[in-house]
């Protein structure tokens, strides 16, 4: 009997047992659902995470194309100023290309004019214009005579 008795009981827990699992997230339901909710938020949170690598891995990698093309365009930039120092100093060699080849030549070894030399080495008084007469004109002129 005791046999039975046991078994009752055992019978007895297993279907109490299966009762309280089947009806306990009715009881319990909020448990469930808030897990259901944590992993749901882990979820999302991994998959924020990745997109936040992959976008940061972008922008790193954008960085260092800009950082490249920089450190091209000053190297450019470099070579372009000496292009063009050596083509300012190679257009002042050439002198005036406008004339031609014989008369840059002439321009080229002409010396100064006299009158540029003279007005540096005379004085104010002596530097008068050539159209000037030496000899006193006008009011001056009479005044001369009757000192005389």
């Amino acid at each position: 009997m005791t046999w039975i008795i046991g078994l009752c009981i055992f019978a007895a827990g297993l279907l109490l047992g299966w009762l309280v699992t089947r009806f306990s997230p009715m009881i319990g339901g909020k448990h469930y659902q808030l897990a259901n909710e944590l992993k749901q938020q882990q979820t999302a949170s991994t998959q924020l995470k990745e997109d936040m690598e992959g976008c940061l891995n972008k922008y790193a990698q954008t960085m260092t194309d800009i950082a490249e093309k920089a450190s091209m365009a000053a190297e450019d930039a470099k070579k372009q100023q000496l292009k063009l120092h050596h083509a300012k100093t190679e257009e002042a060699d050439e002198g005036l290309a406008y004339f031609g080849g014989d008369t840059e030549h002439l321009l080229k070894n002409t010396k100064p004019a006299q009158s540029e030399t003279k007005s540096a080495t005379e004085t104010p008084s002596e530097a008068a214009p050539l159209d000037y007469s030496d000899d006193k004109m006008g009011i001056f002129s009479e005044q001369e005579k009757k000192q005389k």
